[in-house]
């Protein structure tokens, strides 16, 4: 399973936030025709959007730049990770510990949104004598099965609400 940044990965992460503007702006259209302009209306909508887009373009940014130039291949039980200039390989043996973080909606599986940040998750892969190894859902829609794929077993998951990089 070779796992790096594609365009259809991309969108995956950002459906929700490109479903609520055509949402917003189809209700701004509608009230707008049958009620006239209401600026009130435009402020309200501005304000909702931005407080629930502008997190998750931020978790969007984020794990873009952790894995704009990574290409991870899991294969039976071994991480070879590939970056620019290098090529590092690790089996089960060497892994400490892997931790999925995840909103619970994501945990469950459950497709059901409510906030556009929700869809964005990441693994983190400590292992010995190098840093952690970061996988996004922007470079595999479930990381959680990208995981299962290296048959270790003692992975844990901690649910969060807010799935940035920076908070343990």
């Amino acid at each position: 399973m070779i796992l790096k940044n594609s365009l259809i990965n991309h969108f995956k992460a950002l459906a929700v936030c490109l479903y609520l503007v055509l949402f917003a702006l189809l209700v701004i259209f509608y009230l707008t025709f049958n009620f006239g302009f209401n600026i009130q209306l435009i402020n309200f909508y501005i304000a909702y959007l931005s407080i629930n887009i502008i997190p998750a373009l931020f978790l969007h940014l984020q794990y873009y730049l952790i894995n704009k130039n990574t290409e991870i291949e899991i294969l039976n039980g071994e991480i070879i990770l590939s970056e620019k200039n290098y090529t590092l390989k690790f089996d089960r043996n060497d892994i400490l510990s892997i931790t999925i973080y995840m909103t619970k909606n994501v945990s469950i599986g459950s497709n059901l949104q409510f906030l556009a940040f929700e869809s964005y998750h990441f693994a983190r892969i400590k292992v010995k004598g190098a840093e952690n190894i970061i996988i996004t859902n922007l470079i595999t829609p479930n990381v959680e099965l990208a995981i299962m794929k290296l048959n270790y077993s003692e992975y844990q998951i901690k649910r969060k609400f807010f799935c940035t990089l920076f908070w343990d």
